[in-house]
């Protein structure tokens, strides 16, 4: 997926800007609590299973041509654990470097709990941290006394301060920054304007990989090339987390025409496809072979039509619409 955000403060001077320096985001390899189902938060108890390994493995496969000027990640060791593995998979690797601010998201009162004793035993709470996130908080107690914490307003603010930090180094470059579910989620919501109340639109899987190209700061034009990939894994599209009801659309925009190819805008003009275009179809079509689908809808343009003919649908009870 693509989608460019630009800061209406900045707009009038983004158009020109090209999107040179590009951040690749990877969330840690699957881990011990992982599988336990208990919260991580900061605590460094957690280490990576033999499939977290084996998938920063695979990470790394998926990478290895890439030539980055840094790597970036979380001190606790389930992220930089994953890191060091994709760097030494790498053809050539910087070194690994650690930092504070890509920590995990504090949840100092929940850590090391099940999920599931923490919705019977703060049952409150957890609802308010699932429903609004941005106004979730924890009365922390220290020696002075209770000190009142939002942990998402606090990591989207630790993500702000890390792109301000890191963007500057690297312009023009590829870096990589391996860290957490939570970070993870508050660096791609800072970079691309997707606030704290929808901290859980966001999905990142273990070993996920998102890309993002930066025209500058932060602050500047910022597109989202990708987000969540785990085809490397083996997985088309990664597993609807626990809980998901309603259903999952997939956006496939159209193969190539001539007129892309020319730069000229396309508009409402219905342009056929390219060979280009055709091939990008029959592969999108052979990428999606295996997956049930149950209801297709498409533009009556020739493009998407050309697009959608090439699909091959698990289902044979699946259906097509023009609109």
């Amino acid at each position: 997926m693509a989608l460019h955000y630009v800061n209406p403060a900045v707009a009038q001077n983004t158009e020109d800007k090209t999107l040179t320096t590009r951040v690749i985001i990877v969330r840690h390899g699957q881990s011990s609590y992982n599988i336990e189902g208990r919260i991580q938060g900061r605590c460094d108890n957690s280490v990576l299973t033999e499939k977290g390994r084996a998938d920063a493995s695979k990470v790394g496969e998926a990478l290895k041509s890439l030539s980055f000027d840094a790597i970036y990640c979380s001190p606790l060791q389930r992220a930089k654990s994953t890191a060091e593995i994709i760097a030494s998979c790498l053809e050539a690797s910087p070194e690994v470097r650690d930092v504070d601010k890509l920590r995990e998201i504090d949840l100092p009162l929940w850590e090391e709990m099940l999920r599931d004793e923490v919705k019977e035993k703060f049952a409150a709470d957890y609802r308010c941290w699932k429903e609004r996130p941005d106004k979730f908080h924890m009365l922390v107690p220290e020696p002075e006394g209770n000190r009142e914490h939002y942990p998402v307003l606090a990591l989207y603010e630790q993500a702000k301060a890390f792109w301000q930090e890191v963007l500057p180094r690297h312009q023009g470059k590829t870096i990589m920054v391996v860290a957490h579910n939570g970070i993870n989620r508050c660096l791609l919501g800072t970079a691309v304007g997707i606030p704290p109340a929808d901290y859980h639109s966001l999905q990142q899987s273990n070993c996920g990989i998102s890309v993002l190209n930066f025209a500058g700061d932060l602050g500047e034009a910022v597109q989202l090339e990708s987000m969540n990939l785990t085809s490397h894994m083996g997985e088309i599209f990664p597993k609807p987390r626990a809980g998901h009801r309603g259903c999952r659309l997939l956006l496939v925009r159209h193969g190539e025409t001539q007129w892309n190819r020319e730069k000229r805008f396309q508009g409402w003009n219905d342009i056929p496809l390219n060979e280009t275009g055709r091939q990008q179809s029959q592969n999108a079509g052979e990428f999606l072979k295996d997956l049930q689908i149950d209801f297709a809808v498409t533009r009556p343009h020739v493009t998407p039509q050309g697009n959608s003919r090439n699909y091959s649908p698990a289902s044979p009870a699946s259906a097509a619409a023009t609109v």
